[in-house]
């Protein structure tokens, strides 16, 4: 899908003057990202999604791009870039999300239904597989792209990650630390 910013120049060059006084990402501030073949809604609920997470997904269509049917699982969903593109590409299968922010999770909802209204994809409120104890389901495919800056970190981030993203999408933790 194309996406076209419907914006003067004069509301153009508010948004640029917002983003060099207060380094708010771009992504926020227009509320969208622009990820693999689609425009996602974003804010500050959730992470913005990488480009380098798409890899996530070429993985997954090289491994599984020829199976008809199974069960996907996206653990961490936040704004749903991966489960938007599982359920895109495998539109036969059904399709799992899980993330422990309610907002996050009502924005990758969102972003289901804008892209693939009919996919067939359940969302869970929880931490990684606490909410998933009652299915007894076998996974064909778990993709994630877990927080994984070590705590020790965070405040060494980029001020437009620092200030603006959810930290929680950000920490992997302490036990990271020990990598350092």
């Amino acid at each position: 899908r194309l996406y076209k910013l419907e914006k003067s120049l004069d509301d153009l060059t508010e948004i640029w003057k917002s983003h060099l006084d207060t380094l708010k990402p771009l992504q926020y501030i227009i509320g969208k990202c622009p990820w693999r073949d689609f425009v996602l809604e974003v804010n500050s609920d959730v992470l913005i999604p990488r480009q380098e997470t798409e890899l996530l997904i070429d993985f997954a269509l090289e491994k599984f791009g020829k199976c008809v049917n199974g069960t996907w699982l996206d653990m961490g969903t936040g704004a749903g870039p991966l489960a938007v593109a599982l359920a895109s590409s495998f539109p036969q299968w059904d399709g799992y999300a899980v993330d422990c922010s309610e907002a996050a999770l009502s924005m990758a909802k969102k972003n289901l239904n804008i892209f693939t209204p009919d996919a067939k994809v359940s969302f869970y409120l929880g931490n990684w597989w606490e909410p998933l104890d009652q299915l007894n389901d076998s996974f064909k495919l778990i993709l994630s792209n877990p927080p994984y800056i070590p705590s020790a970190l965070l405040s060494k981030l980029e001020p437009q990650v620092r200030n603006y993203e959810p930290i929680l999408a950000l920490s992997g933790g302490g036990r990271w630390n020990e990598l350092l």
